[in-house]
């Protein structure tokens, strides 16, 4: 018999479309994918060249599992450079994924029956943890007419005494929205009068920012000594989505528990793909700038289009979704993805795997060669033109 736990577990919605759509694949339907978070660009050069260079210089070993000692600290100097302070290395966790890093958190400082408010919409893992931790969500509900940014006085209706964490994505997956730095000096403001409320800003995205100097960070407010924890990682900017590792920047002691529970788990992070990352970290910006320049020529072209629509959208400033909703069609979204992908192959995320207020809600990601992208986006306008008549 499975466990209480076991049978909480949900997993990604988007890997179990990707299940779906690539058994298609098998059968020889053709399959325009825009329901994964992968960047279409390739993993630039010298970071597989450094990754095989390690290896084949006999880097296979086991490491510290709190992570490389050298990419640790070229993470404390780009935090320096992009937050404007600098952490003690002991602050700066190596972990498999970023994704990892929010269930050990959750692990570490909530027990069973505790509460995390997470956003509504937000990622789908911060529910899957919490469910697999026996906690409480409390979702925070962000909506379209506000841009997706953070109500305070919403935030404060939620805090009980068994509050643990609040979860922030900026830029947001699925939203695509950055929250601005009023929003956040003003959310931090509030939880540090509380002693046992952490933070967890997830900024994954950070380097994607369709709009230059928008992207603020939580954690130069308190330099992550006390309240805040910061998940970030190689997947997105790097395009480094199979590499599977994610960088913590935490308070010492929370830092510690979750090294020691990563070790538990996984022992450690391959040496070899720590390696690769260092170049990573080295990378003349000018490589990313080019991708930039493509997601923000992506995303006028999604906006020129659901323009000739009815459908209700927030134009994203940051990562590479688009979250669109069909409220004014009365169309619920698992229906709409379904009858998409049956008929034109265009696989999309419903809304309702990423918080409780978005049935009518699908999410796109603009990550797919720009020809698919056409092909899909006039497909969709067309089926929603027909719907109507």
């Amino acid at each position: 018999m499975a466990s209480k736990l076991a049978k909480n577990l949900k997993g990604q919605k988007m890997f179990q479309i990707l299940n779906q759509v690539q058994e298609l694949e098998r059968k020889g339907k053709k399959i325009y994918h825009f329901e994964l978070g992968e960047p279409f660009h390739k993993t630039p050069k010298p970071i597989p060249d450094r990754m095989i260079k390690s290896i084949r210089k006999g880097n296979t070993k086991y490491t510290s599992s709190f992570g490389n000692y050298d990419l640790r600290k070229s993470i404390v100097s780009t935090t320096k450079k992009t937050r404007g302070f600098q952490p003690d290395i002991n602050q700066v966790l190596i972990t498999t994924g970023a994704n990892s890093i929010i269930y050990y958190l959750i692990k570490i400082i909530c027990n069973p029956g505790d509460e995390v408010i997470i956003p509504s919409p937000g990622f789908p893992t911060y529910i899957s943890a919490c469910k697999a931790n026996g906690v409480k969500i409390k979702y925070l509900k962000l909506n379209d007419k506000n841009n997706y940014q953070i109500e305070i006085k919403e935030v404060k209706k939620l805090i009980s005494k068994k509050t643990k964490l609040i979860i922030i994505n900026s830029p947001s997956n699925p939203t695509g929205v950055i929250q601005t730095k009023e929003s956040l000096v003003e959310l931090y403001n509030v939880i540090k009068r509380y002693n046992n409320i952490f933070i967890l800003s997830d900024e994954i995205y950070s380097r994607i920012t369709l709009e230059k100097n928008k992207f603020f960070s939580l954690s130069s407010l308190d330099k992550c000594l006390k309240k805040v924890v910061v998940l970030n990682g190689f997947s997105k900017a790097f395009s480094m989505t199979g590499y599977r590792i994610g960088c913590a920047i935490g308070p010492k002691e929370i830092i510690e528990k979750m090294r020691l529970l990563s070790e538990t788990i996984v022992s450690c992070v391959p040496p070899f793909i720590q390696d690769a990352c260092i170049t990573a970290i080295k990378l003349n910006k000018n490589f990313l700038e080019k991708d930039l320049l493509e997601y923000v020529r992506k995303r006028d072209y999604i906006v020129k289009k659901l323009q000739q629509t009815r459908l209700i959208f927030v134009e994203p400033n940051g990562g590479f979704y688009i979250f669109p909703s069909l409220k004014k069609y009365k169309l619920d979204s698992e229906f709409f993805c379904k009858q998409i992908l049956k008929r034109y192959g265009i696989a999309l995320v419903p809304g309702n795997n990423f918080g409780v207020n978005c049935k009518y809600n699908f999410r796109l990601a603009f990550t797919s060669s720009f020809k698919d992208l056409r092909y899909s986006m006039n497909k969709i306008v067309t089926y929603l033109k027909n719907y109507e008549n």
